[in-house]
């Protein structure tokens, strides 16, 4: 329970992720810089990913 927002996070991440698929635009803007659909949607793939790891070691780590 302790970890948990981290999971939501992640959550979260994935559904921004899942709409870039569903809303597709040319480019995306992250802190004001315009940058590239597929490097937008790795940035938040890698957001995915870390979240996920970072819970996981943390729960490993809490037994």
């Amino acid at each position: 329970m302790r970890y948990t927002y981290i999971l939501i996070i992640a959550g979260l991440a994935l559904l921004n992720l899942i709409y870039t698929f569903i809303k597709t635009e040319s480019s995306y803007e992250i802190f004001g810089f315009a940058i590239n659909l597929w490097t937008y949607r790795l940035i938040w793939a890698m957001m995915v990913v870390l979240c996920i790891w970072n819970y996981s070691v943390k729960k490993r780590s809490a037994k």
